[in-house]
């Protein structure tokens, strides 16, 4: 039973298992049918194959291609140097603990990438070497059998075509498969949300026309791309059935005219088979150093992301060390300005009590004087009277 037609199901508390909104329920990938649409653009188009590009190896003119990939790492998006220089260390510390592994990671994803571009070398020695004979014997074999290879050309040739209108023709009925299975996931979905939205309105009323309950506005907006992708994945479908009607009929007429050249050039065919075995065999062969070379490219660039990592590693953690030496610092010259405040303040307040104990001391002294000249006052003798 579908979501929409199932009865809840009790959970474990033994209570009913609350049944997923359709506006939380996964629909078609618009990424996915982005993907579809330029498919079938390609497929919708005609595929040809002139004389001249049968006759000529699929693998002549394709250069070794490739993406040079340097072990030199690019500047970091940390900085321009792997890690800072130690010019703001004040007091001898310990190395980061993280330091030492990042620098193992660092150097053996050097190793790789260093293994890896001596692979890649390799890998497109080979190919160049095979296209090299095997354009050798393809020549070799044409010249023993010009006359009938001449002659047996325009049989492989539309046996050729043939085979490419058939492979067309299968890759759009894959994409009719997918479209198929889009546009039923559209179906399913745009029928629940209808369901979600009738059930919604408010109870007691009959919607019909403009009367009845309220709907949600987000039930209604999910409601209406739900549509839209049903209305899209079935113009996918027939475009799809289209171009895969379209490349049947190619094939098919392709394969009648291979057939009927066949039987005025039978001999000819027969003797050719040698020439066109060894073109399919080499062709194969180079198809497959292609991607061999492929495969160890992205291994490459695989490795060389992996150094970057590791670079960055070792900036973020340069980084982190030298902003916890800059905060460190900070709190000490904090701590030693604090300090120096405080002695500041202490030895003013002690300024300030030796002028207390001082101050009472020198006003006894002015007292005492006093008395002294009062008791020599009284002391000496008062002066005789002169006789007259």
């Amino acid at each position: 039973r579908s979501e929409a037609t199932s009865e809840p199901d009790s959970d474990h508390r033994g209570g009913p298992a609350e049944k997923p909104s359709p506006l939380l329920s996964p629909s078609v990938d618009p990424e996915q049918m982005s993907e579809l649409g330029h498919e079938l653009d390609h497929l919708e188009t005609i595929p040809t194959m002139s004389l001249e590009d049968f006759l000529t190896p699929a693998f002549l003119g394709r250069g070794d291609g490739g993406t040079s990939v340097s072990t030199s790492a690019p500047p970091s998006e940390l900085g321009d140097a792997p890690y800072a220089p130690d010019d703001d260390l004040e007091f001898a510390e310990e190395v980061d603990p993280r330091v030492a592994g990042a620098l193992d990671e660092m150097n053996e994803a050097m190793m790789s990438v260093n293994d890896a571009e001596t692979a890649l070398v390799d890998a497109k020695r080979r190919r160049r070497a095979h296209k090299a004979e095997g354009s050798r014997k393809i020549e070799e074999t044409r010249k023993k059998l010009s006359s009938s290879v001449r002659a047996a050309v325009p049989f492989f040739h539309a046996q050729a075509v043939a085979h490419m209108y058939q492979v067309r023709s299968i890759e759009c009925l894959r994409a009719y498969e997918k479209a198929h299975d889009m546009h039923a996931a559209a179906k399913e979905s745009a029928a629940q949300l209808e369901a979600e939205m009738a059930s919604s309105a408010s109870p007691g009323k009959k919607i019909t026309g403009n009367e009845g309950g309220t709907f949600d506005t987000d039930l209604m907006i999910a409601l209406s791309d739900a549509l839209s992708k049903v209305v899209e994945t079935e113009i996918m479908k027939k475009r799809a059935e289209g171009a895969h009607g379209r490349m049947t009929k190619l094939a098919t007429t392709a394969v009648n005219e291979s057939m009927a050249l066949r039987k005025k050039v039978a001999k000819s065919v027969e003797k050719a088979q040698p020439y066109f075995a060894v073109k399919s065999s080499v062709e194969a062969k180079a198809e497959a150093l292609n991607e061999e070379v492929t495969e160890v490219e992205k291994r490459v660039k695989d490795m060389k992301r992996r150094y970057h990592a590791a670079m960055d590693e070792l900036a973020k953690i340069s980084e982190e060390v030298h902003a916890r030496r800059l905060r460190e610092n900070e709190e000490r010259e904090a701590e030693a300005a604090a300090a120096k405040a405080a002695e500041e303040v202490s030895e003013s307040r002690s300024n300030a009590g030796v002028e207390k104990e001082e101050t009472p001391d020198d006003l006894s002294g002015d007292d005492g004087g006093a008395e002294d000249a009062e008791e020599d006052a009284i002391d000496s003798p008062e002066p005789e009277p002169e006789p007259e």
